[in-house]
């Protein structure tokens, strides 16, 4: 399976698992790309906004199909962020280590350290099985 189709595998299938775990390798490829389509659709949103602020016209149907995806990718990073902590043993709860400076740094610690070997509270080890998950 190349990484391009596992990573839409997992914005299809994984966007609302919330209680599996992936590896720190696949979180870490998984950001990068979806970093770059954040990118592309922020971009291509914030241009449809300038074109309908200046009075050139409304949304088109593709524009809200790339507001909704924009959303989809933000939710299946969440997901995958979460499935990562769970991974190093932590409780999802960490995450929001994003938007609180006092758990920030325990959040990049825990996302930085490997996986629990075999299986742990959250499920089985992801290395067992394919490490694109």
């Amino acid at each position: 399976m190349s990484i391009f189709s596992a990573f839409f595998r997992t914005l299809a299938k994984q966007t609302f698992d919330y209680s599996s775990r992936t590896t720190r390798r696949w979180f870490y490829v998984f950001s990068a790309i979806n970093l770059i389509l954040f990118i592309v659709l922020i971009r291509s949103i914030i241009m449809a906004s300038i074109k309908f602020s200046d009075g050139m016209g409304g949304f088109s149907i593709l524009d809200y199909v790339k507001i909704f995806l924009f959303i989809w990718c933000f939710l299946s990073m969440c997901a995958i962020t979460v499935r990562r902590l769970h991974d190093a043993n932590e409780s999802g709860k960490l995450a929001w280590g994003l938007v609180n400076p006092l758990l920030s740094f325990k959040y990049m610690f825990a996302i930085g350290r490997a996986g629990t070997k075999g299986d742990n509270r959250f499920g089985n080890d992801p290395r067992e099985s394919n490490w694109m998950q």
